[in-house]
């Protein structure tokens, strides 16, 4: 069962593409509900034959998979880069319903795709029912929904579904489904990226394909996981062709306490990006500011400098209209999946993502004079996020590192829930990023926060008489981000659900406690650290064993709650834990002490 802290909700991430993205469009019908509302014209989708570039490959029949209660025969992905520019990606689908249990999962067909720069074409939907081909290719029973899966993480990013039921499917029947998308996202400028799972999350796979059709003269870099995959590369007709597959493929191993980077073995990745340098040289144009600033940030700028000569509490107001005045909510359509708005636009809307904020609070520091650049990390990967190839597709977030003097600043625009001084709104943890200038050669170690106290908790008992129920006070101290997202949890929900949760918790360890008081909230002044003050009382609390001894369990409730493990099969892979904590217990045997 999740701790406490791990149902704190998490800061919301920006739309820069995530290396852990969703499997790719053949296999993207959802978990979770959507807001689904009609797409908006251009999109649409066309019908035509496969194209003749495609080669055909056939399932592999000696490939075996372990019973489910649905398969997949053949996961095949091709995409072919043009001479002069462009990209067309062509993927087909067998899968095989071997139980009724399969048949949601495989008859609900959702294809995403976004209408800015790709363009759908389906191919054929047919379902093989022994020998006999029933064709379900029908103009008229394919909605197109633009969706908004991410809007409740308040990211809208244009993209619609090309939604199709299949009707009268039975256990036993083959689905086959065969479609394109043509178009590459103008944002990268031209140059090839891509990331794809190797594995299926609905069932394993007998035979996965990936194929890339390439000039010869483009330089495009691959990498697999230690998995068993087949690799060949052959060149004609000015292509080079290159084929990875991978045979018998488990089913997806989710894990939820599992950390991201375990599963950067089921990727293969393509990159033309030649190093970390030529990244940074490609994201810096992205953030790239004007010349100078338009009115109305001068004017905020200004204001700002007026009301102090430290550049310390310049930076600190600077990062104030960022994180507090600054909604945030992404528009990730198209090329803004990586191109940030432009800064007076997004003061002036007072929305944005965290490449937004960052290039707000770049253009807030330029006109005070404090020099700054982005930063992109994954908070995922973390200390992983070079693991994989040098990608613009490798970082997930955006924050911003800051100089003053010798000291240097890593700070996050999205945390809206900060308070204290800069030196407690430091982001931690995040492993290591990409600074964006041109002189970056290499990812940078940033902060660890490993020795950062997160959470400390005081747990005293009272009473004045032995036969007295005794009266236990806890005072659970979050610092840092945990501040943060506790502040985001008393936002959102109802101060007495989060008490009731947390007298849940001493219940694990005190059967008959109950609380005698509500909940109280205490900031602590001048950090950035929140104060939960808990009263109960324990009844039955003392033992008389053998009427030898008086006794009382006393649990270290700030230890124990973090490290309780999962109940779980026996790992194969690590285990997410959370950063240390600090315990300290007191106790009183008397109301006149101070405790």
């Amino acid at each position: 069962m999740p701790s406490f802290l791990q149902q704190l909700p998490a800061a919301v991430l920006c739309g820069l593409l995530t290396m852990l993205a969703l499997p790719a469009a053949a296999q993207s019908a959802s978990a979770k509900p959507a807001t689904t509302r009609p797409a908006a014209a251009p999109a649409g989708f066309a019908i035509e034959p496969v194209p003749a570039w495609v080669s055909a490959v056939a399932p592999d029949p000696a490939a075996k998979v372990p019973a489910a209660p649905l398969t997949y025969a053949l996961l095949d992905r091709q995409t072919r880069l043009e001479p002069g520019g462009g990209e067309s990606r062509f993927f087909h689908t067998v899968s095989q319903v071997h139980e009724a249990a399969g048949l949601e999962a495989a008859s609900q067909i959702q294809i995403d795709f976004d209408p800015s720069y790709q363009k759908l074409v389906l191919h054929h939907i047919a379902i093989w029912r022994a020998e006999r081909r029933i064709d379900k290719l029908d103009r008229r029973k394919i909605k197109l929904l633009q969706r908004e899966t991410q809007l409740e993480r308040q990211m809208v990013d244009g993209r619609v579904t090309a939604s199709l039921v299949l009707d009268d499917l039975r256990a036993g029947d083959r689905i086959d489904i065969a479609f394109s998308l043509r178009g590459g996202n103008p944002v990268f400028a031209g140059r090839f990226v891509d990331d794809d799972w190797a594995t299926a999350w609905r069932g394993p796979v007998a035979l996965y394909q990936y194929r890339l059709l390439a000039p010869v003269d483009r330089v495009i870099r691959s990498r697999v996981g230690p998995a068993a995959i087949e690799s060949r590369s052959s060149v004609a007709g000015g292509l080079r062709e290159t084929v990875l597959r991978r045979r018998s493929v488990p089913q997806f191993p989710y894990d939820p306490y599992a950390p991201e980077w375990v599963f950067l073995d089921e990727h293969i990745q393509f990159s033309e990006f030649a190093d970390w340098a030529d990244v940074a040289r490609w994201a810096e144009r992205l953030f790239t500011l004007p010349a100078g600033p338009a009115p109305t940030l001068q004017a905020r700028a200004d204001a700002i400098r007026a009301a102090s000569t430290q550049p310390e509490e310049r930076l600190l107001a600077a990062l104030d209209v960022v994180q507090k005045e600054v909604r945030y909510f992404g528009t990730e359509i198209g090329e803004n999946s990586h191109q940030p708005a432009a800064p007076e636009q997004v003061l002036r809307q007072r929305f944005g993502d965290c490449k937004d904020k960052v290039a707000l609070l770049l253009a807030l520091l330029k006109a005070l004079d404090i020099d700054a650049a982005p930063v992109l990390v994954s908070t995922g990967l973390r200390e992983h996020a070079g693991d994989g190839l040098p990608s613009a597709l490798a970082f997930n977030h955006a924050i911003a590192r800051v100089s003053l003097g010798e000291r240097v600043f890593w700070l996050d625009g999205t945390r809206a829930y900060q308070t204290g001084p800069l030196a407690e709104r430091q982001s931690l943890g995040l492993g290591r990023g990409l600074v964006v200038r041109a002189a970056s050669t290499a990812l940078a170690e940033l902060p660890s926060g490993a020795a950062e106290l997160r959470i400390s908790t005081r747990d005293t008992l009272r009473f004045k008489h032995v036969a007295d129920d005794p009266r236990l006070e806890a005072r659970i101290t979050y610092h840092g981000e945990a501040a943060e997202g506790l502040r985001g949890t008393l936002a959102s929900r109802p101060a007495d659900e989060l008490d009731k949760q947390l007298i849940g918790e001493y219940a694990r360890f005190y059967a008959s406690v109950r609380s005698e008081a509500p909940m109280r909230v205490e900031e602590e002044a001048g950090h950035n650290a929140v104060t939960l003050v808990l009263q109960m009382t324990v009844p039955r609390y003392w033992r008389f064993p053998e009427q030898k001894s008086l006794a009382g369990d006393f649990a270290l409730h700030g230890l124990m709650q973090p490290l309780r493990l999962p109940d779980q099969a026996p790992r194969k892979t690590a285990l997410r834990l959370g950063r240390p904590a600090s315990t300290a217990t007191a106790w009183c045997t008397n109301s006149a002490r101070t405790c």
